[in-house]
C-alpha cells in the first residue's frame, strides 16, 4: 500500500538494533503437510517478519525512484536486486510471497503506464505477466489452504487492470503477438479464482460489483461471449464444491 500511494513506509532503513534470524528454524518447505484447520502456511515465524522488514528496504529504494521520476532509469538493476533477495529467502510464506509478487505488480503496472517515452521490451511483458500468474497463483494457494483472503480482495482488480495494461502494448507490437493467449488464459483466471472467494459469494467489499466489471471489460476485449460465462460459472461452482 505504501509503494501503491507513494508514501513512506514505517520502518527506517536501519534499524536501531540488530535483527538475527533463528538458523534453527524449521522452514516451511520442510514441515510435514497438515490439514487446512491448522492454519498450515498462514501463521508467520519470526523469520518471515524479518524477511517482511528486509522487503520494505527494497520498496524505499524504488519509491525513491518513483519520487524523482527516474524509477525507468534504474528499474532494471534495482529488479535484480530484488529478485536476487527473494531468492536468497528459503522460508517463503505465503503471505510473504503474496506481498513480494503484489509489490512487483504495482511496479510493473507503474512502468506499463508511464506516460514519458520508455521502451515497453519483450521480456518486459513477459515477466509482467509472470509476475501476475505467481499472484494468481498465490491467491487460489490461500484458499486451498483455509488462509484468511480478506486482506487481498482488492488484488483482483489490480491484477485485472495491470492484464489490461499488458494486452495494450500485446497488440500495439506484432512482435508481442505471441503472449496474447497467455494474457487471455490470465484474465480468465484472475475471475475465476475471484469468484471462488467467500468475500464474491457474500458480496463483501461490493466483489460483485467488480466481478461484473471485470466480465464487462472480458465481453469488450472479445475474451468472453455469454457462453464463455456460462461455463465459467459451472466451473467455479464445481470447483466450491469440492
Amino acid at each position: 500500500m505504501a509503494l501503491a500511494f507513494n508514501q513512506d513506509c514505517l520502518l527506517p532503513d536501519q534499524l536501531p538494533f540488530p535483527i538475527k534470524k533463528d538458523e534453527d528454524y524449521i522452514h516451511e518447505a520442510s514441515m510435514p503437510s497438515c490439514y487446512p484447520h491448522q492454519h498450515c502456511g498462514c501463521l508467520m515465524s519470526n523469520n518471515t517478519l524479518i524477511d517482511f522488514t528486509i522487503m520494505t528496504r527494497h520498496m524505499r529504494r524504488y519509491i525513491r525512484y518513483i519520487r524523482q521520476d527516474t524509477l525507468p532509469d534504474v528499474y532494471d538493476e534495482l529488479t535484480r536486486d530484488t529478485v536476487a533477495w527473494w531468492d536468497s529467502v528459503q522460508d517463503k510464506n505465503i503471505h510473504l510471497a503474496n506481498c513480494y509478487y503484489s509489490m512487483r505488480l504495482v511496479l510493473v503496472f507503474y512502468l506499463l503506464q508511464y506516460e514519458q517515452s520508455y521502451l515497453v521490451t519483450f521480456d518486459l511483458l513477459l515477466d509482467s505477466l509472470d509476475v501476475t500468474l505467481r499472484l494468481l497463483q498465490g491467491l487460489q494457494e490461500l484458499k486451498l489452504r483455509g488462509c484468511d483472503q480478506s486482506t487481498y480482495h482488492h488484488m483482483f482488480f489490480a491484477i485485472h487492470q495491470t492484464l489490461k495494461c499488458i494486452l495494450t502494448h500485446i497488440r500495439s507490437d506484432r512482435s508481442f503477438h505471441c503472449l496474447e493467449t497467455f494474457a487471455k488464459q490470465q484474465f480468465q483466471m484472475n475471475l475465476c479464482v475471484l469468484e471462488g472467494t467467500n468475500a464474491f459469494v457474500d458480496d463483501i467489499y461490493q466483489m460483485r460489483s467488480i466481478g461484473a466489471n471485470i466480465v464487462s471489460d472480458m465481453h469488450q476485449l472479445g475474451f468472453m461471449d455469454h457462453e464463455d460465462q456460462n461455463r465459467q460459472t459451472q466451473y467455479v461452482f464445481r470447483l466450491k464444491a469440492v
